[in-house]
């Protein structure tokens, strides 16, 4: 028989709320979008596969962080969706880049819009925080990317998303505060390094800018 809740003493009734909270599920939800990075990997339909990207995307778009973000949490909350995005990349790897290169153009956008507006409104800093999450993802993401799909598709570096993406990796070391993020990147740029090197490729354009960027990260 149920208890009568009227009977029951306010911080007893506390007590019984808190002991039905549902948790938060993000281990299951993680695995969930890694099968499903992995499933996209046989879907041929081009338009099922880019709604499907877009809410991996918009699942991580929708995370709530700490005012003061941590590398864990950071890593507790992208690193799942990171690695479906990089399970597709195997099979799905232009479509992916395309993504990648829409947002990057959009954070510019965005970034240049802020410095020209002074507007401070919760819609602005909502904006903001979403630009700061997907920039997040791309970073974890292509980390992830650059080990799993093929060294032909890295190679592509004459095309512009191509470039895009790595121009936007080396330009955050120098923005990045949190030093793992820095190590992210790095590692992320030592393997496209490695695969124009065990390939024997010569033309890697971004090799000074990389140097640069490292020989310019202070040490702290």
């Amino acid at each position: 028989q149920s208890p009568n809740l009227q009977n029951i003493h306010p911080a007893n009734q506390h007590q019984l709320n808190s002991d039905v909270i549902v948790p938060n599920l993000r281990p299951e939800r993680g695995m969930l979008m890694k099968i499903l990075g992995l499933c996209l990997c046989y879907v041929t339909d081009i338009p099922s596969i880019d709604t499907k990207i877009d809410l991996i995307i918009n699942q991580v778009r929708q995370e709530k962080l700490e005012k003061v973000v941590s590398y864990e949490e950071l890593e507790e909350k992208f690193y799942d969706p990171a690695k479906a995005l990089g399970f597709v990349s195997k099979a799905h790897y232009d479509l992916l880049m395309k993504k990648f290169e829409n947002i990057i153009s959009d954070d510019a956008i965005k970034k240049s819009n802020s410095f020209l507006s002074f507007n401070f409104t919760k819609d602005s800093q909502q904006k903001e925080s979403e630009r700061y999450k997907s920039k997040i993802l791309i970073i974890f993401s292509y980390h992830f990317i650059v080990q799993l799909t093929t060294s032909s598709n890295i190679l592509k570096n004459d095309e512009e998303r191509n470039d895009k993406v790595v121009e936007y990796l080396n330009r955050n070391i120098g923005e990045m505060r949190e030093c793992q993020l820095k190590k992210v990147i790095l590692l992320t740029l030592l393997k496209i390094t490695e695969i124009y090197i065990t390939e024997q490729k010569s033309d890697f354009k971004f090799i000074n800018d990389i140097l640069s960027s490292i020989l310019n990260i202070p040490i702290e």
